[in-house]
């Protein structure tokens, strides 16, 4: 991660006023691997979603000077439990799945590389479900006051993007996303 503030800034358009921030992945090699085959592997679990995420990364060396990488990406973590009685909240929901490639020719001077991504999402919008129509900021606005005397008695029908897979009747948001990458930088 790199932020850069001040007339540098200037160097990618006039709305980075507040400053840049550039995130560097490592879906294009820039240099051949010193090891034989470096990768990294990964395991992640929580017990308030039963959320569980794993990932991979591997990259080779396709001879002296082609390097590639492959990684992907699993996570499927429920609606988490709300303290002090452990309440699933509704719409808290995600699953992700994303995977990438890439080829990159390195020489003395720099490299020239390619990566294709793919990124699938599917995740709950909180504070959506119908049972929240009926609740408001209390007069200091740090609590929520739920009056159902404000309930419309057709809201639950009314819900078009309802969610039943994770037992929601929440709105709900799929992302696919499928990107190109080419990079390049010579000294």
């Amino acid at each position: 991660v790199e932020v850069i503030r001040g007339p540098a800034t200037l160097l990618y358009g006039g709305g980075a006023i507040g400053g840049v921030v550039i995130i560097t992945d490592h879906k294009i090699p820039t240099q051949i691997p010193d090891n034989p085959i470096p990768g990294q592997l990964g395991l992640r679990a929580d017990t308030s979603a039963q959320d569980k995420t794993a990932f991979a990364g591997l990259t080779v060396a396709l001879g002296s000077s082609i390097a590639a990488h492959i990684e992907g990406l699993s996570r499927d973590a429920d609606n988490y439990s709300a303290q002090p009685n452990n309440v699933k909240v509704p719409g808290t929901y995600t699953t992700s799945k994303s995977g990438s490639a890439g080829l990159s020719w390195i020489g003395d001077t720099g490299y020239t590389g390619i990566a294709v991504s793919r990124r699938q999402d599917e995740y709950g919008l909180a504070g959506d479900a119908d049972e929240y129509a009926i609740c408001a900021p209390d007069a200091t606005g740090i609590k929520l006051f739920c009056d159902p005397s404000l309930a419309e008695p057709e809201a639950a029908d009314n819900n078009q993007n309802a969610n039943v897979h994770h037992g929601d009747t929440v709105s709900w948001v799929r992302l696919n996303c499928k990107r190109v990458d080419l990079r390049s930088e010579y000294d």
